[in-house]
């Protein structure tokens, strides 16, 4: 039988095509894609199995707060790069320093239910950094333990989700680079929430605020949303930025489709939005399903016309 030498595989690692030509055995070939998917093979999800607090002194980056199986025990995480991590029903804070957690394929999961809560405790300038973000919902909250700032590349939430400045004297600065899902965010706590929505097309929930909370919310960049946005006759809204939602409703008024600049909305609205604006808001419903079927049955009308149009040329 052909054999194959070392120095021949070490080559073929490098140049693949080679091997090809030199007729090197199937076995081998599936061999090192085998070995080639060794570090996907490692990727696995960890789970809290208590609370992250001060007296325990642990942090989202304490790799023995996380173990292999949702509860009992297990093995601890080696490494938060390329792993999964979810809540499990506990609370989690991240440390006061400048934080990264993981790598770009790193993933954080808030699990659904009011015990679920990520603390953000970073201040004096200093930030928590996550990859990739989900709320599972059910009244799962991103809380400010300072005046915190997080910032988030791929955020998707399921459900009913808190943003908490926990203080009325606090500020949450949160920055969103790309945001989906279906779950509403609330808005709670009585400080301000800065928000950055990069990308929000994707995101059909609505931004909206807990009972009674006061709030004061100030968009950091324009936004385009599929959602939409409701305030209640105790929010609070800087409006200096231009806004566009599927539907916006404000202390119980539903605004019809159509641009409403910062002066219209603060002479009719004067309690929500904080004087000084110079924004817009823009209402862009999505087509109802008669409207739908209106422009369905106009293309297949323009298609028949065509069509007759052109036999009638032969």
């Amino acid at each position: 039988m052909k054999q194959t030498s070392l120095a021949g595989l070490a080559d073929c690692i490098g140049t693949p095509r080679r091997c090809m030509k030199n007729s090197l055995p199937i076995s081998i070939l599936t061999f090192l894609i085998f070995i080639s998917s060794i570090d996907a093979m490692r990727a696995a999800t960890y789970y809290l199995q208590q609370d992250m607090t001060t007296a325990n002194g642990q942090t989202v980056v304490t790799l023995a707060a996380w173990y292999d199986q949702s509860s009992g025990g297990g093995n601890n995480a080696t490494t938060l790069n390329d792993n999964s991590f979810v809540s499990n029903g506990y609370g989690m804070r991240t440390p006061t320093s400048n934080t990264t957690f993981g790598n770009a394929n790193t993933s954080l999961t808030l699990s659904s239910g009011s015990g679920n809560k990520l603390t953000v405790r970073a201040s004096s300038g200093n930030s928590t950094t996550i990859y990739k973000l989900t709320s599972l919902g059910g009244g799962a909250s991103l809380s400010a333990g300072a005046d915190a700032i997080l910032n988030v590349s791929t955020f998707t939430n399921s459900g009913l989700t808190y943003l908490d400045t926990s203080y009325t004297t606090r500020t949450f600065t949160i920055s969103f680079t790309s945001v989906s899902g279906a779950g509403d965010l609330s808005l709670t706590g009585g400080g301000t929430v800065y928000l950055s929505l990069a990308s929000a097309s994707a995101y059909t929930g609505n931004i909206t605020w807990g009972n009674s909370a006061t709030t004061i919310l100030n968009f950091n960049n324009d936004v385009v949303s599929d959602g939409g946005l409701i305030a209640l006759s105790t929010s609070r809204i800087v409006l200096d930025q231009h806004l566009t939602f599927n539907s916006v409703s404000i202390a119980g008024t539903s605004l019809v489709a159509g641009t409403y600049d910062f002066s219209y909305l603060n002479s009719h609205f004067d309690t929500v939005f904080v004087d000084g604006g110079i924004g817009s808001i823009t209402v862009v419903p999505e087509p109802t399903a008669t409207e739908l079927a209106a422009i369905g049955a106009a293309l297949f009308s323009l298609v028949l016309y065509c069509g007759k149009r052109r036999k009638s040329s032969f």
